[in-house]
């Protein structure tokens, strides 16, 4: 079958993405896929043999096809039918003549109240252009075509109707409120949702019929494979008796039911969060996806928990898919500066708190905590209080030596790690207002980065250097031959020091 893999293991799929997450942004939701698809211990293969598991196979001729309320509808009867969560999909390419409901401007009287949030910002603009718009997302962006009312939008993304759609490509159609705020997407939160849009789906456009048991693509890019349900290693799953205050498994399957569409890291995906489909905030994306990943470690049947292992397991492959077209989570308040959620592994036999940050140079790091009730702020606090010592630590070794001195007994041992600790304060003092370029100058060593921060190494350098300048130099004349002398010193300084 053309589009499915056939061999190897998309655990494996997850560690690549690891290892070249950093050039550029690309693979963060392997990381998400591993631990919402696999939660510690649930790995996902998709094998040559036919799986164990078996879907049901919808495929018929229709001219149209609906999903939570949306229909597409085509210009003849095409062939359509659902992935294993059910989504639809339409062979093609395919001609869709409208959709309902119609995408289009609002009414002309029409007025959208804009406030402005603590910060001086606002997400909302008072513009009717766009209501129940649809795109075909190729590629990430902080940019959208759904709705005229959110401060991001550009007209240029929103589909115009009719519209052909090719093979390899999914489009994203939502139905916009007329009113909010709206009921929080968390059953319960008294937060209200000041989003634009009520809903989405995703019809997705294949050369030929997936799998019954294929979840739908990723609905963003054109590089779109196909994972089996089938593949899925639920025995691998714990069976955990729940405590009394865990919330019910409905809730959680019906948290998963839709797709969580993320078209880019913008704060303003707050107004363009579809309020049925998922969360808008770092806060809550953080509580589901725990609370569910728990849900499938619990002692529900395999029949009950099925629903929500698609579900979850189709959100880690969609924030794969998207990282790879770049989708990335650069620091913006509480929505992208970091991610959290509660995992399980084998290494500490039980549950552990896993926190996703992305530094301002792009690069990113995952940190995780053997206590799962420890915050965020808690557990970076820890991570920065320890890289401190880390780095004295090989600043004292490396620079000043420690450890070397060969010394007969353990006072003379103490005295010396002692002695280095003060040189190394010391020299933190003294260069501690000196900006940094006067601390190094890295024009002479092209293969170094030059916005790189000056080390305990540059700062030692530059003492030593003033030094010995006030040693050779500050007593030569000032005649010709005094200054070629210097010039040659000066070369002699930067080899030294």
């Amino acid at each position: 079958m053309r589009g499915v893999s056939d061999s190897g293991d998309l655990s494996e799929t997850v560690r690549q993405g690891f290892r070249e997450f950093a050039m550029p942004i690309a693979l963060r939701g392997a990381l998400l896929l591993a631990l919402l698809g696999s939660l510690g211990a649930l790995t996902c293969a998709v094998h040559a043999e036919e799986p164990e598991f078996k879907a049901t196979e919808t495929v018929k001729q229709a001219p149209s096809i609906t999903r939570f309320g949306i229909t597409w509808h085509f210009d003849r009867e095409a062939r359509c039918g659902v992935f294993v969560n059910g989504d639809p999909w339409v062979l093609g390419p395919v001609t869709i003549v409208s959709v309902t409901p119609a995408p289009g401007p609002a009414a002309a009287e029409t007025r959208t109240k804009v406030d402005k949030n603590q910060f001086g910002d606002a997400s909302l603009q008072d513009d009717n252009r766009m209501r129940n718009g649809s795109m075909v997302l190729l590629q990430a962006s902080s940019k959208q075509g759904f709705d005229s009312r959110a401060r991001n939008y550009a007209p240029e993304l929103s589909v115009a109707f009719p519209y052909t759609l090719e093979p390899q490509r999914s489009l994203i159609s939502t139905k916009s409120v007329e009113t909010f705020p709206n009921p929080n997407f968390l059953k319960g939160h008294g937060e209200k949702s000041s989003s634009m849009l009520e809903t989405a789906a995703v019809l997705t456009c294949l050369a030929e019929p997936p799998p019954a048991d294929a979840f739908r693509p990723c609905y963003g890019g054109v590089d779109k494979p196909l994972y089996r349900a089938g593949a899925l290693k639920r025995e691998r799953l714990l069976q955990l008796k729940p405590v009394d205050s865990a919330p019910p498994l409905e809730e959680y399957i019906g948290y998963f039911s839709r797709p969580w569409i993320e078209y880019g890291a913008t704060w303003m995906q707050q107004a363009t969060a579809p309020n049925l489909n998922r969360p808008n905030y770092g806060r809550e994306f953080a509580r589901v996806v725990s609370m569910g990943a728990l849900h499938l470690l619990l002692n529900h049947s395999a029949q009950e928990k099925e629903p929500l292992l698609v579900g979850l397991v189709q959100v880690g492959i969609d924030l794969h898919g998207m990282t790879k077209i770049g989708l990335n989570y650069t620091a913006d308040g509480g929505h992208y500066s970091c991610q959290t959620f509660l995992a399980t592994s084998k290494l500490v036999s039980g549950v552990i708190r896993v926190v996703l940050l992305q530094h301002q140079d792009g690069n990113w790091a995952a940190y995780l905590s053997t206590d799962p009730t420890m915050s965020v702020e808690k557990i970076l606090e820890a991570v920065s209080d320890r890289w401190a010592i880390e780095e004295h630590f090989h600043d004292v070794k490396e620079i000043w030596g420690a450890g070397q001195q060969q010394v007969r007994n353990l006072w003379s041992n103490i005295g010396c790690w002692n002695l280095c600790g003060w040189l190394y304060t010391l020299v933190e003092l003294a260069c501690w207002d000196e900006p940094a370029e006067q601390l190094v100058d890295r024009s002479d060593r092209p293969w170094d980065s030059p916005t790189r921060r000056p080390s305990h190494a540059d700062r030692r350098r530059r003492i030593a250097r003033e030094m010995l300048r006030a040693e050779f130099l500050n007593d030569l004349p000032t005649d010709p031959e005094a200054t070629k002398i210097k010039e040659r010193l000066e070369r002699l300084l930067a080899l030294a020091a």
